[in-house]
């Protein structure tokens, strides 16, 4: 049923749905994780604790810090702006507690979420976030530069529609 949609309408809207998609169940994880951090019971006090016992450098600093990245980077995310830049640090923050944390407690099945966002948040980052994006409301370009580079050939590929009618 899903795929007779796709063909119905052009690959590319289909393509910024899936954008869309992965970028709103992206940005709620991160939202309430990063919330929960900053906010939630046991809050920052507790998470930097955490991170101390894990022998970080500066804990307070790095609870801080992955705290604001989740929570506003989750935010971009929903909205889709700076979704570069967010999802790389986002894509950083998987890799090393999936590394420093769930190591310590087998890998998988305790690391599955984080790979799953750690694969999500490099999508985003080399698909870009999409036509439905904030970021695409305000200024009509993608952060990639492969992406500009193929709609340009794109637009250059496809003649006028006079020219077409004259031809016939």
């Amino acid at each position: 049923m899903f795929k007779k949609m796709c063909k119905k309408c052009c690959h590319s809207k289909c393509t910024d749905t899936a954008q869309l998609i992965l970028r709103i169940g992206v940005g709620i994880i991160f939202i309430l994780s990063g919330f929960g951090k900053l906010f939630g019971a046991g809050g920052i006090e507790q998470f930097t604790k955490a991170l101390a016992g894990l022998q970080f450098p500066i804990p307070a600093f790095f609870a801080y810090l992955v705290g604001a990245v989740e929570f506003f980077g989750g935010i971009a995310m929903l909205l889709g702006i700076f979704t570069d830049i967010t999802a790389i640090l986002l894509a950083i923050i998987m890799a090393v507690a999936f590394v420093a944390v769930k190591s310590k407690n087998g890998w998988l099945p305790a690391g599955n979420v984080d790979v799953a966002l750690f694969a999500a948040s490099l999508a985003i980052f080399f698909g870009g976030p999409g036509k439905f994006s904030v970021l695409k409301k305000l200024k009509n370009s993608s952060p990639c530069a492969c992406a500009q580079d193929e709609n340009k050939k794109a637009e250059e590929s496809v003649p006028p529609v006079e020219e077409n009618q004259k031809t016939e």
